[in-house]
């Protein structure tokens, strides 16, 4: 009775994963496809036990990297077309001064947008650029890009910001990417992925060094498009991967 009654009380604490439909239910047995999440989700629990000691190994993250961002290409390079058609712009503002800024704010946009996408389709193991979820991600570009727009100035206090990218950039965008922003951005959300993220310091040195990419060529000032557009695509494909793979990690989510 009592292992019953312990069952029943996971049912209704939380989501388990169900392979087969590659989703994520409230009740076992699941009701799509009949299988027993109970019995799923404790030999998924057991696996993360023995994995959550050691960590995947260098080459096992770095194919799993791999199999990531080499999907989100198509994606980096529509990101990389209107980035580079953007600071176009400013090649053609001659004779006209300080005039760098409008088109760092619109390829900043597209930048922050693009960035946004990725850590989520990372994260969900989703589609890149998913229309029913980029009205809420355009929103939250916004929110990102002020943060941006703010160390592309190299102000003193831009060092505090570079800062915390570094040390929190995956546990940011992807909250920021979630379905849930406002819960995931919480400290104490913060706080349980942290603990929860299997090799942090991987993810967050791939993040700092996708968004430094993204930012220097972002912030140079009059350098050619055909090379700033690419490296913003590339940037935001490895900073969003990295960070959606790495609240993946904190929600184990089973890879098969």
């Amino acid at each position: 009775m009592a292992r019953e009654a312990d069952a029943d009380a996971k049912r209704l604490t939380r989501a388990r994963y169900c392979s087969p439909c590659a989703s994520w239910r409230e009740e076992s047995p699941c009701p799509t496809c009949g299988a027993d999440l109970l019995l799923e989700d404790e030999a998924v629990e057991e696996r993360d036990a023995s994995t959550r000691a050691v960590g995947p190994s260098k080459s096992e993250f770095v194919v799993a990297l791999a199999r990531e961002v080499l999907p989100s290409i198509p994606g980096a390079l529509i990101t990389s077309m209107i980035a580079g058609l953007v600071l176009s712009y400013q090649l053609l503002s001659i004779g006209i001064s300080n005039m760098h800024w409008p088109g760092k704010i619109l390829a900043g946009f597209v930048a922050c947008v693009w960035l946004l996408e990725r850590a989520r389709a990372a994260r969900t193991k989703g589609a890149d650029l998913d229309l029913l979820a980029l009205g809420g991600v355009l929103v939250r570009a916004l929110y990102l890009l002020t943060p941006f727009l703010g160390m592309l100035t190299l102000h003193p206090s831009a060092v505090v910001a570079a800062v915390f990218f570094a040390l929190l950039g995956p546990l940011v965008l992807a909250a920021l990417a979630g379905e849930e922003p406002l819960g995931d951005l919480h400290p104490r959300a913060l706080a349980e992925a942290f603990g929860a993220t299997v090799g942090y310091g991987r993810f967050a040195a791939l993040t700092t060094l996708g968004l430094a990419g993204m930012l220097v060529a972002l912030g140079w000032d009059g350098g050619d498009p055909l090379w700033r557009g690419p490296a913003i695509g590339l940037g935001g494909a490895i900073a969003g991967t990295a960070a959606g793979l790495s609240r993946r990690s904190a929600e184990h989510v089973p890879e098969a």
